[in-house]
């Protein structure tokens, strides 16, 4: 059923009214036998007129998956949106029909909701239902899979989903370990209320895995960390998958180098500034090279940063046309955890990626494409200053980083990895 689809009905304009008639009206009544005999075996699947409607559209329907994120998908904007987009379509692929519930604002959002139903997701929302509580217990069929994702959801609703639904699989995708990314901010702040926080955040997110089928990482270090912490439970990695569009102009052509992310995200505003105070003083000048950030929600710490050599633009409707003039992106965090999307857009856009450690993270990082990654604000400056000035050198990293994303970030790869995923069992 495509929600969006109007039709427009102009009773009898073409053949009349009357199937006691002489007009083309009266084959209506004289081949309704003939229809029946023909579809009968078809028919006897179907309920009764106006019997349960919202059954009958879907009457064709397997495999059925309830995904519940915090609120509509806005993949433009987030890293995290993105992941679970492209979860969405390998769930599709895997034959199920998906529902997608926002858990903490049920609100219609256009463009955002219309663009998941183009693609075959039912999307809930106000009027018609007020909370995932209610989707719950108002389900006409049981789920077959019920997949959270972040903490926030699984945590809320996990056990509920258990007694509403008994033989549903549960499936939790963490995005990042907010216990992991919490302990690391206390860590370089030296704070103790930060420490206890991160305490309280790992038993609270411990307890939500114990609760589902399995667990979802993006990160191969986040999944040997949680096979450690807890070996009963199945943790398998599925990478997002990530489409190549790499720039057309040639180095010579372009200028520049960006970070981008949302700056909801704290690390994120930690970057910039930290890249703007410790590292930035320490490039030579180059005065056609000027850094941009490029991003949604950008902070006032940050906005007062704009100058002859800073570019703070903000959010940018289309990425792509941004990423494509520059030389290469920088991701200079401090702390964090679960995989980076500003890496593997900028390599997927054809770009080297100058990295910490942190950013670096759990992603393959290997051969050519380690150079890459800056361990101080001395090392970062020289590898930040050969990408922007040493044209080949530069071209060499972007086709690296290319090539990972093809082997690695494949849609057949994600694909197969969730089928393994819902495939497992405690």
């Amino acid at each position: 059923m495509q929600p969006a689809s109007e039709i427009v009905h102009l009773e009898g304009v073409s053949n009349g009214t009357d199937t006691a008639g002489t007009g083309l009206k009266r084959y209506q009544a004289v081949n309704h036998r003939k229809f029946f005999l023909r579809w009968k075996d078809t028919l006897a699947r179907h309920r009764m007129n106006g019997e349960h409607p919202a059954l009958e559209a879907e009457r064709d329907v397997i495999r059925r998956a309830y995904f519940i994120d915090d609120t509509i998908l806005t993949p433009e904007q987030d890293a995290g949106s993105n992941g679970a987009l492209q979860h969405i379509l390998a769930l599709q692929q895997l034959g199920y029909k998906v529902t997608f519930i926002p858990s903490d604002n049920m609100a219609r959002l256009d463009p955002h909701t219309r663009a998941l139903e183009k693609i075959g997701v039912e999307c809930l929302y106000a009027p018609y239902f007020w909370s995932v509580e209610e989707v719950l217990r108002k389900a006409l069929v049981a789920p077959d899979l019920v997949y959270f994702h972040r903490f926030s959801n699984a945590s809320k609703y996990a056990a509920m989903a258990r007694e509403k639904f008994p033989k549903c699989r549960l499936v939790y995708n963490v995005c990042d370990l907010h216990f992991l990314r919490e302990e690391r901010e206390a860590e370089l702040a030296d704070d103790a209320a930060l420490r206890a926080s991160a305490a309280t955040k790992r038993k609270r997110e411990l307890a939500a895995m114990q609760q589902v089928d399995c667990v979802i990482v993006y990160s191969t270090a986040e999944a040997e960390l949680l096979r450690t912490i807890l070996p009963e439970v199945p943790v398998e990695i599925v990478f997002w998958a990530v489409e190549s569009r790499p720039t057309t102009l040639p180095f010579a052509q372009r200028a520049g180098y960006a970070f981008f992310g949302s700056y909801k995200h704290p690390p994120n505003e930690d970057a910039v500034l930290h890249f703007a105070d410790a590292i930035m003083p320490l490039l030579p000048e180059l005065p056609d090279q000027r850094f941009a950030v490029i991003g949604s929600n950008m902070p006032e710490s940050i906005a007062r940063l704009h100058g002859p050599a800073i570019d703070v633009r903000g959010h940018v409707p289309v990425l792509a046309d941004a990423l494509h003039t520059l030389r290469c992106t920088i991701a200079p965090l401090r702390y964090g955890a679960g995989v980076k999307g500003k890496v593997l857009e900028s390599f997927a856009h054809g770009l080297p990626c100058v990295m910490s450690e942190i950013a670096a993270e759990g992603l393959p990082i290997e051969g050519d494409l380690a150079w890459l990654v800056a361990r101080s604000p001395e090392d970062f400056a020289a590898k930040l200053n050969r990408v922007l000035t040493d044209a080949a050198w530069n071209e060499k990293m972007a086709r690296a980083g290319l090539a990972m994303i093809d082997e690695k970030f494949g849609k057949a790869a994600m694909v197969k990895e969730m089928q393994k995923a819902l495939e497992q069992t405690r």
